[in-house]
């Protein structure tokens, strides 16, 4: 497979892009990354593994738009024990 399917470099290139990740969490094999406030939206992205790791989706989503609730907040209850929106969104 191509490269860019390989999850360390796929998170490589997005942790040189925004930076270190703001919540990480890491539950029956997949890894979720959760970036806020990059360039006015929130990233959602996982990685999962079998044979090897690679990555399976990421989600970018404007501050501010209106439509379909993101992924992240429907992974909130099941993930993450606290908010995945930022303290300040303004």
């Amino acid at each position: 497979m191509p490269q860019y399917f390989n999850h360390d470099q796929f998170l490589k290139e997005l942790q040189s892009k925004w930076k270190k990740q703001d919540k990480f969490k890491n539950k029956d094999g997949s890894s979720y990354y959760v970036w806020f406030n990059r360039d006015n939206m929130s990233i959602l992205y996982q990685g999962s593994c079998s044979i090897t790791c690679f990555p399976m989706f990421i989600e970018f989503v404007k501050y501010g738009e209106k439509g379909t609730p993101p992924l992240y907040k429907k992974f909130n209850d099941n993930l993450f024990p606290v908010s995945l929106e930022p303290l300040t969104n303004k």
